[in-house]
């Protein structure tokens, strides 16, 4: 399963244990002269220098996360070649089988930020994982 989602409130679902990947657009909705703004490559932020987070927990206020990966992390965060017009501003999130197998079925609250070499901190997406049940787990 692929997903793209931009910084607006997203509902991702997919089944526990099974891989998806999801590409994000990191934009300045200031700077955009399209809609969707996501198209106007001046408008997508340079990630060059980033280090790109995602965070699932099973609700905003619980202590506990349940999934967390990073872009130091190549096979969990790609972040694309940012000097194409057509790849700046965007990253890949890859979710593996090892990463919600164990975990309880039910909605889940996620976040994606970026955090550049001066510290500044952007939100990049948010909003609701829904992990299915499969009907047949594989060994």
């Amino acid at each position: 399963m692929s997903v793209a989602f931009n910084p607006f409130y997203q509902r991702l679902e997919l089944y526990r244990g099974e891989s998806a990947t999801f590409e994000i657009i990191a934009f300045d909705p200031d700077a955009a002269e399209t809609d969707p703004p996501t198209d106007d490559p001046e408008a997508r932020i340079d990630l060059t220098d980033a280090v790109i987070h995602f965070w699932a927990k099973l609700n905003r206020t619980s202590a506990e996360v349940a999934i967390e990966l990073d872009s130091e992390s190549l096979a969990q965060i790609e972040i694309l070649d940012q000097t194409e017009a057509a790849t700046k501003g965007k990253a890949r999130i890859y979710l593996e089988p090892i990463d919600t197998d164990d975990l309880e079925t039910g909605n889940y609250e996620f976040e994606v930020r970026a955090v550049d070499d001066a510290g500044a901190v952007r939100t990049l997406a948010s909003g609701q994982l829904i992990l299915k049940r499969e009907v047949i787990a594989l060994p």
